[in-house]
């Protein structure tokens, strides 16, 4: 995994910061993690302390397929992968980006279900 600057995780973390994530953090962030979990899935390796399993399949190659023939302008896309797949045309940047936003994002859940506040 690349070495990020400090821009570079605050754009990796940019899609869960603009989303209202504070009212719920375990549950918005566990969408965020299997977002972001769904994305990488499509090009490499989840790392396994994550735990994420894809039982229904992928939504990546439909978020492609949408961003192809719309760049999602005026669709209806209402997928979380949506701000996590861009992050695919950077490459192995990218993969590292992805991969330290499900980090900080696998922190914070798990520190949310201590704390009794799951569901």
């Amino acid at each position: 995994m690349q070495t990020l600057t400090r821009e570079q995780k605050k754009m990796a973390l940019a899609p869960l910061m603009a989303d209202d994530w504070k009212d719920d953090t375990w549950g918005s962030g566990m969408a965020h993690m299997f977002a972001i979990a769904d994305t990488l899935l499509h090009v490499c390796a989840v790392p396994d302390d994550w735990e994420y399993r894809n039982a229904f399949g992928s939504s990546v190659p439909a978020v492609l397929e949408c961003q192809r023939e719309t760049d999602h302008d005026d669709c209806q896309c209402d997928w979380d992968q949506i701000g996590y797949v861009p992050f695919l045309d950077a490459g192995e940047l990218g993969i590292s980006m992805l991969r330290y936003a499900g980090n900080v994002i696998s922190r914070v859940t798990r520190r949310e279900e201590r704390a009794g506040r799951s569901y």
